[in-house]
């Protein structure tokens, strides 16, 4: 005896459905990406750290001699409580002070002129799994480690797509500059991220707008 075969799905069919496992999938990215922590990573061990902040990011800036600015660690705050903290901590560096959107958005462009070779990655992943125990984050959720495009980001890059897969600001990619220009974008300081609500505006794609 046979058995009738079942017609297998139209492709358009198929695509809806791929699409719509893959936006739940984002969603629940969405809510478990963590906070970073702040790595401590100095370019000149003697130079002076400033920080500022305004709605979800903090930006601590090391300054050498003549006020030039020697290196960025910019930091995305995912809730105002997690924000709260983070500031608390950062006090024992300087005292955090507030800025508005211009003028963040003016120091995110300066930090961004800055050459991303000139920091020691092997220093920053020290230093990373030093504070996470190199198995969870600071939130105490598994990292991942698998291939980036099943984690929805592009390959070659740990910022372009929902989410990240960097364990630091520093963490980029073989794909640089293009990796930049997607941290830039995400470390943008106000934003919605992917299906959330915030300045009474909600966000049901799957990236950050």
């Amino acid at each position: 005896s046979s058995f009738a075969r079942r017609p297998a799905a139209p492709p358009l069919v198929r695509l809806l459905l791929l699409l719509l496992l893959l936006q739940v999938f984002c969603a629940v990215r969405a809510v478990k990406s963590p906070t970073k922590s702040y790595t401590g990573y100095k370019v000149n061990p003697s130079s002076l750290r400033m920080i500022y902040y305004h709605d979800q990011t903090i930006a601590v800036v090391e300054i050498g001699e003549g006020k030039s600015l020697l290196n960025c660690e910019l930091i995305e705050i995912y809730n105002d409580e997690e924000g709260k903290v983070m500031l608390k901590n950062l006090t024992r560096i300087n005292k955090p002070l507030p800025i508005n959107l211009s003028q963040m958005m003016n120091l995110i462009s300066q930090c961004d002129l800055l050459d991303p070779h000139q920091v020691n990655p092997e220093e920053i992943k020290l230093r990373s799994i030093g504070s996470s125990g190199g198995e969870t984050d600071s939130n105490g959720i598994q990292t991942t480690t698998s291939n980036s495009l099943y984690s929805g980001i592009l390959p070659g890059t740990k910022w372009c797509g929902s989410g990240d897969l960097a364990t630091s600001y520093f963490d980029l990619g073989p794909e640089v500059k293009l990796d930049m220009c997607c941290r830039t974008h995400d470390l943008c300081p106000s934003k919605v991220r992917s299906y959330a609500t915030r300045y009474n505006v909600t966000n049901n794609s799957m990236y950050t707008k």
